[in-house]
């Protein structure tokens, strides 16, 4: 009879939950997968809770993984400015282990060059990404974004958070910004030709000089270390972090 009285309570609450939410309630079902062609776009936005693997593709589309009652979970929506914009809209993390509440979201797509994240898990990209532009802007994040790129020119800041990232691949200019509390790592990128750094985090980067007309701004405490030999080396020290050989 005690047990009953518990359990009522639970029925009254979940009868009470808006839709979305009864949602909490449901066993995460069987695992499977989600393919959704799309419409054109160029620029993608990640928010919190979906592990991301970036495909550069003859087609535009996203191919979900995760529990059948919650990869409907995800929403994708194509604004006016050409941004995909991926949610979890997964409320209920606490009532499911990792596994059950894992999702992970294939993006393919035929052009992209930026890329707005706000994610929590890991991004990571399936080839090389090809684009004259790209720019890159972790907000807010709380993983690391793992880039392979070809490009013109990279744009890539770290902002507000605890988000990083790890940049590879060949680029012509370079224009690296890390600041709060993450860090940078393009020890795999190689700039042909301008690379300008400017660092105010408390945390280590690290980047590749190698050829580059160089120039590093530290106005954190956090070092920065160079490999490779710069063609032209300019460093400003405004912070008590140092720029440190690593060759």
């Amino acid at each position: 009879m005690k047990q009953w009285l518990l359990f009522i309570p639970l029925i009254v609450l979940a009868a009470c939950k808006k839709a979305e939410d009864r949602n909490c309630f449901k066993v995460a079902g069987k695992q499977t997968s989600l393919e959704i062609p799309l419409e054109a776009f160029h620029k993608l936005n990640v928010g919190a809770k979906l592990e991301v693997v970036l495909v550069q593709d003859s087609e535009n589309k996203l191919v979900i993984h995760g529990r059948d009652n919650l990869i409907n979970l995800v929403t994708y929506a194509i604004d006016d400015k050409g941004f995909l914009n991926l949610k979890n809209t997964n409320k209920c993390d606490f009532l499911r282990s990792y596994d059950k509440n894992k999702i992970s979201v294939e993006v393919h797509f035929t052009h992209l060059d930026e890329l707005f994240f706000e994610g929590t898990k890991n991004l990571t990209t399936t080839g090389t990404i090809t684009s004259s532009d790209f720019k890159l802007t972790i907000q807010d994040g709380g993983a690391t974004v793992y880039l392979n790129l070809d490009c013109q020119n990279i744009d890539a800041t770290q902002g507000h958070g605890y988000g990083d990232f790890v940049l590879s691949g060949t680029c012509e200019n370079a224009n690296i910004k890390i600041t709060s509390n993450g860090f940078g790592d393009t020890k795999g990128l190689t700039v042909t030709d301008n690379l300008v750094v400017v660092s105010s985090t408390p945390v280590v980067s690290s980047i590749n000089a190698e050829g580059a007309n160089t120039t590093v701004e530290i106005n954190g405490s956090g070092n920065v270390i160079y490999v490779g030999n710069p063609l032209i080396l300019n460093y400003i020290q405004y912070g008590s972090g140092e720029l440190i050989n690593g060759n």
